[in-house]
């Protein structure tokens, strides 16, 4: 499968999630996100690295989910344990 079908949430089980307006609006906000990157072969002007990636989607999870880790961690799709982790290593922002 498409990575890029699954990064945008197109593919895989989705089932248990397609009810959850939580995981919409994660799903719609990554959207944004990936979708805002410039690409641009000449130069890495407006391109962000894979953890800042990662850092503001676990950053906005969070907030739509009122700071709740364990809603957070199942949206996610992480362990929570994995979650904390995460956090620590990007620091406080998260």
């Amino acid at each position: 499968m498409d990575p890029m079908t699954v990064a945008r949430g197109h593919g895989g089980d989705t089932s248990r999630h397609s009810s959850d307006p939580g995981l919409a609006r994660a799903q719609d906000e990554f959207t944004t996100i990936f979708d805002n990157l410039v690409v641009d072969d000449s130069s890495n002007v407006g391109l962000i690295t894979v953890d800042e990636l990662e850092r503001r989607y676990i950053e906005r999870v969070l907030a739509l989910t009122a700071g709740n880790k364990s809603r957070a961690a199942q949206i996610l799709g992480f362990d929570r344990r994995t979650l904390y982790r995460k956090i620590e290593r990007y620091g406080r922002s998260v």
